[in-house]
């Protein structure tokens, strides 16, 4: 489990000085006419062939010049590469102003009229959300797609593709996107632990106990064990619990244990 990073390594960019280099690089590709290659931060690279370009070029010569662009992207530690074009869709959850940072270019990279591949090495987002979650006793095991966080007992978990993706798509610098990860993460860590101290208290003749991804309710007398997947409290606006408090009800009154009360674990 990761706990630490070189500080070399650690983003330190501001969404506002990404979001300038985003549109100095596309300003210097329609100036020029021609494919372009730039890093945007340590970590992110893009690869830009602007309208003039692909509609004067001729095909051979694009084909060239974009793989000259490519061959000078940086070798990367987890390189995940993605196309700025195909925006909306990957159906992710974005802000509002996902179009409008990018100024008078987004109608042609939403068309495909330009053309922006964008290179992003994962190792760096790794490093920045560690660096958010150094000092709150979170440990990180940070895998490709999935990254698990641990904490007392209680795990979650995050899509680090969909959040490099959203990043990318919003404009938003390596730092920020661990930032907004890092807030999720305690806020679902926080979700987690409320519920269950709630639930052995209101339910305290019952054994508790916490393991992966659920919360087991033990009552003597039943031969199983219910089972609370606590990530279904993900973005819950307290339906969910109340429903688990209405399962629970049921389960304690039977005589014989709950229909599907085995648990389901994602966490494995």
């Amino acid at each position: 489990m990761s706990q630490s990073t070189s500080a070399s390594h650690i983003p330190a960019l501001p969404t506002s000085a990404v979001r300038e280099r985003w549109l100095g690089l596309l300003e210097l590709t329609y100036a020029t006419r021609r494919v372009t290659q730039a890093v945007i931060e340590p970590g992110v690279s893009a690869v830009v062939a602007p309208g003039g370009c692909l509609e004067t070029a001729r095909e051979r010569a694009l084909e060239e010049e974009l793989r000259a662009a490519f061959r000078q992207v940086a070798e990367m530690a987890r390189g995940f590469r993605l196309n700025l074009n195909k925006t909306r869709q990957y159906g992710l959850p974005l802000d509002d102003d996902c179009d409008r940072w990018l100024g008078r270019f987004a109608p042609d990279i939403a068309s495909g009229k330009t053309s922006v591949v964008v290179f992003v090495d994962l190792a760096y987002l790794e490093a920045a959300l560690i660096d958010h979650l150094y000092q709150t006793e979170v440990l990180v095991d940070f895998k490709v797609p999935l990254a698990y966080f641990h904490r007392a007992g209680l795990v979650d978990c995050a899509n680090v593709l969909e959040a490099a993706a959203v990043m990318v798509f919003e404009g938003r610098s390596l730092r920020d996107a661990g930032g907004r990860l890092a807030r999720e993460t305690l806020a679902h860590l926080e979700a987690y632990a409320a519920a269950f101290w709630k639930l052995s208290r209101l339910f305290s003749h019952a054994g508790w106990r916490i393991e992966d991804d659920n919360f087991f309710m033990e009552v003597p007398g039943k031969d199983a064990p219910l089972a609370l997947h606590y990530w279904d409290l993900r973005g819950d606006d307290g339906r969910m619990f109340q429903a688990w408090l209405n399962r629970i009800e049921g389960f304690v009154r039977r005589d014989e244990p709950l229909e599907g009360a085995s648990p389901k674990s994602f966490a494995a």
